[in-house]
């Protein structure tokens, strides 16, 4: 005889979980708290910034003392010496605590010095996303403002080297130097990168001399004389104004002669100029406006001869 088998009856078992929330005023009402988030108004993203780094931010609410933090992370190098940087992140602790609007101003070599700020390490020149967290004055959780990406810090002022005119001489042309008496000048060049820092440079002597342009028809020659002198000659058909002949040596300048012969077409001006033997330098020849200024030029070089 088999033995009957009592059926199994599967009784669903409900569990009711009750919260229970403390009315916080008439009518049963009640309300959630949490962290408003802050918010970093200044630097804008890809922004350049010199030393010392502003940051502007507002707090949405009262913030428990100690909590508000502004999140360096390095995302790129300046400089090859930098690579290993990557990744790190660099936490400035705030001493805002009240609503509303706050700012810092601090020198990334010593954040912890600058007002507004309690405590963070060294931030090297790099390129970061910026975050600012807080937490309410409940101790609720805590919140983060949208980060702003890309901020480019750079404190370092980079070297400035003139290469030419040298310390000791030089000659400069210059395009529409008219207001720019020729002569020796000491030259400096200032120069500011994108994050504001500023550099300068100085050389030494150098000479400024106006730009011309050059003057067409010119025939040049040369002959050695006696004891190695040189005598340079130009030949030219006659200018509306006067021409002005010059030989400009290394040390001293040589004036020379010009002459006007012939009529009609076979008008021409020669020039003359003679120059020591071993003389370096240039022959220089100016037609000059009526007014006195160089209305165009033309040049030849000296070349020593051991004649």
């Amino acid at each position: 005889m088999t033995e009957a088998v009592a059926p199994i009856v599967l009784v669903a078992v409900t569990f009711s979980i009750a919260l229970v929330i403390a009315a916080t005023g008439a009518g049963d009402a009640f309300a959630i708290d949490s962290t408003l988030p802050p918010t970093i108004t200044s630097p804008d993203e890809f922004e350049w910034t010199k030393s010392p780094v502003a940051v502007d931010f507002t707090l949405a609410e009262d913030a428990a003392p100690g909590s508000v933090q502004l999140v360096f992370t390095y995302k790129e190098p300046l400089d090859v010496a930098h690579v290993g940087f990557i990744g790190s992140m660099y936490t400035l602790t705030l001493t805002a605590t009240s609503g509303g609007a706050h700012s810092v101003s601090f020198d990334p070599a010593s954040p912890a010095s600058a007002a507004g700020i309690s405590a963070g390490p060294s931030l090297p020149d790099g390129v970061y996303d910026i975050d600012l967290s807080m937490q309410d004055a409940a101790l609720n959780p805590v919140a983060q403002s949208p980060t702003v990406s890309s901020v480019r810090i750079d404190t370092a002022t980079g070297a400035l080297d003139i290469a030419k005119p040298s310390a000791s001489s030089g000659v400069v042309s210059m395009s529409g130097a008219k207001t720019i008496t020729p002569g020796t000048y000491t030259v400096t060049i200032t120069y500011q990168d994108a994050a504001g820092n500023a550099s300068s440079a100085s050389s030494g002597v150098a000479k400024i001399v106006p730009h011309q342009p050059k003057l067409a028809g010119v025939v040049w020659s040369r002959a050695v004389l006696k004891a190695g002198a040189i005598r340079t000659t130009a030949t030219v058909r006659p200018q509306s104004g006067r021409v002005v002949f010059r030989a400009e040596l290394a040390s001293s300048v040589v004036p020379g002669t010009c002459t006007t012969r012939g009529s009609g077409m076979a008008r021409r001006t020669r020039c003359v100029v003679v120059t020591p033997k071993g003389a370096s330098g240039r022959i220089v020849l100016d037609a000059l406006r009526k007014d006195g200024h160089v209305r165009a030029e033309s040049t030849h070089a000296v070349r020593a001869t051991s004649a």
